[in-house]
């Protein structure tokens, strides 16, 4: 059984800015496909639809893109959000933080786009926004690791763009900076092990000084982002690499 109305598939909307960007299209009537490896916390209205994945395992990814097949009409967007964050200065970061952000930000990035954007191409129509971050335009210290994986997925993003436009299809990337979210918590409590020195409160506040606006932004500031990328309000627009960094 089909189900007919517009269909956006998510990696990593259990919580942060995957979940609230799932809330935003939920509440516009989207059907919205959750893959994650865990389900979100709270109930969430019935329209969100949580498949266990992998998003760093291919047959995961074939799964439960053939699982969507079956039971929507189509795939109508795409976000590519899961990822992770590591701080540390490069020759400092162990092998094994390195292989987990390579494989979760930039392997798992390749593995859903390269599912999903054959149906776009084929139903001659969708839109794809990828997650990158502001470190792709502004480098942080103790950050290159992760700031190469999100330069990886913004060009992902940018060549995409170039390959899918004769379909119809739109690739975009956004580019948040400190958000309110558990990636932010968690390089929060990255850093301060590193800084004992430096308590959460006092990291966070130096960060939101960093900031014109004066403030660390609200997942739900991105996800407005997100689904004006993938309206039609926004249907000439693709191959833009969007910085949500509050004005530095």
């Amino acid at each position: 059984m089909h189900i007919s109305k517009k269909t956006i598939v998510i990696t990593g909307a259990s919580s942060g800015i995957g979940l609230a960007t799932g809330l935003n299209f939920a509440n516009q009537n989207w059907n919205v496909v959750n893959l994650d490896l865990a389900p979100p916390k709270d109930a969430l209205p019935k329209n969100i639809h949580w498949y266990k994945c992998n998003v760093c395992k291919w047959e995961d990814i074939q799964t439960s893109t053939l699982q969507i097949k079956e039971k929507f009409s189509s795939i109508d967007a795409l976000f590519v959000n899961a990822g992770s964050h590591t701080s540390g200065i490069l020759e400092e970061t162990s092998n094994e933080s390195f292989e987990k952000i390579l494989n979760l930000n930039i392997r798992g990035a390749f593995y859903i786009l390269k599912s999903i954007l054959p149906l776009m191409k084929k139903q001659k129509n969708g839109s794809i926004v990828l997650c990158g971050s502001e470190q792709v335009f502004q480098a942080a210290p103790e950050s290159a690791v992760y700031a190469m994986s999100k330069a990886a997925v913004v060009n992902m993003a940018k060549t995409s763009a170039l390959d899918a436009g004769p379909y119809g299809v739109r690739v975009n990337a956004i580019c948040p900076g400190p958000t309110h979210a558990p990636m932010l918590d968690q390089a929060i409590e990255s850093y301060t092990q590193a800084h004992p020195d430096v308590s959460r409160d006092k990291r966070k506040s130096d960060l939101a000084k960093k900031i014109p606006l004066g403030r660390i932004a609200h997942a739900e500031e991105i996800a407005d982002v997100v689904s004006y990328l993938c309206s039609e309000q926004a249907s000439y627009l693709s191959g833009a690499i969007i910085p949500l960094t509050g004005g530095r």
